[in-house]
């Protein structure tokens, strides 16, 4: 299978970390809230690039599969923000579509991470000599 990152995804992931460092660490100083978390920041910025780098390496299927997903989330939570706007009163029935869309993209955010673990096996099953 030929991936536009099959040769070399590590140099892959290690310019997308620096591209989204480099993003953190100009902005850092204007966002006072930030300022004491650039090392979490700068983690959480080197797992996106390895989950994205392995996200790429998959079929079009499967991030078809993670697009209808997270639209069919934002659609749950649009449905939620319209159902609470269009009523005077608090309606329980916006806040559980809403919270319907919450849990929907939290299982949507833990497949794309199964899927990206599968995207590197990939790779290294490709790597494998023999």
């Amino acid at each position: 299978m030929n991936h536009p990152y099959s040769k070399r995804p590590f140099r892959a992931v290690l310019f997308l970390f620096l591209a989204l460092a480099t993003f953190v660490s100009l902005f850092a100083p204007f966002e006072p809230r930030l300022r004491g978390a650039w090392p979490l920041a700068l983690g959480y910025c080197a797992i996106l690039a390895v989950f994205t780098i392995g996200l790429i390496r998959l079929k079009f299927r499967y991030l078809a599969l993670l697009i209808f997903s997270g639209l069919t989330s934002m659609l749950l939570g649009l449905e939620g923000y319209f159902e609470l706007m269009q009523s005077e009163t608090f309606t329980e029935t916006g806040m559980r579509w809403i919270r319907a869309s919450l849990y929907f993209g939290y299982g949507t955010g833990l497949v794309a991470m199964v899927f990206s673990c599968w995207g590197w096996i990939s790779y290294f099953k490709e790597a494998k000599p023999g």
